[in-house]
């Protein structure tokens, strides 16, 4: 089986991280080897298929893990405060989308959070991104107005604030705050 690619491999990418768990999680140092291993067992249980496992380059996983974000994200984990694959839907003026549709009128606006984490009862909002970028910038004119829905919808979700916003590159294996 061949490896995925565009679409294909940034939705294996984000599998990946949602079902990271004790295995990979739970320890303090995480090798390549240990993704190798944790991906085995994922095609094992059933739970991803080998094109997807092929598309993954395990050093990407084990990068995101060693950032200043990965360790919050491994601590928040730990601590049972860490949300990932939440979808969610709201509603908007579609005015607010173009000022060309009706006035009083609803949009509705639908999507999945990758990941969050509550820290000193705030939250700290995370989405993957593997868009092939040279420079971060190129991320935030691409996600922006992405992230601020994300930003409102969670709010709205937990009538909690969110205090910072990322985004992950494993293309640029940093984050970017937004």
């Amino acid at each position: 089986e061949d490896k995925l690619s565009g679409a294909g491999r940034g939705t294996a990418y984000h599998r990946v991280m949602e079902l990271l768990d004790d295995e990979i999680l739970g320890k303090d140092k995480i090798g390549v080897k240990d993704i190798f291993e944790f991906l085995e067992s994922q095609e094992s249980k059933g739970r991803m298929d080998m094109a997807s496992i092929k598309s993954i380059y395990a050093k990407d996983i084990t990068a995101f893990l060693e950032t200043d974000l990965g360790k919050r994200y491994k601590e928040a984990y730990a601590k049972g405060n860490l949300y990932r694959e939440r979808q969610f839907m709201m509603g908007i003026p579609a005015t607010e989308a173009s000022k060309d549709l009706p006035d009083g009128e609803i949009m509705l606006i639908q999507g999945v959070i990758d990941a969050w984490f509550v820290e000193d009862g705030e939250i700290v909002l995370v989405d993957y991104k593997t868009d092939r970028v040279h420079t971060g910038q190129e991320l935030i004119s691409r996600y922006k107005v992405q992230i601020d829905y994300y930003q409102r919808a969670l709010e709205r979700m937990t009538h909690m604030k969110v205090k910072e916003r990322y985004l992950y590159s494993f293309t640029l294996g940093e984050s970017v705050a937004i």
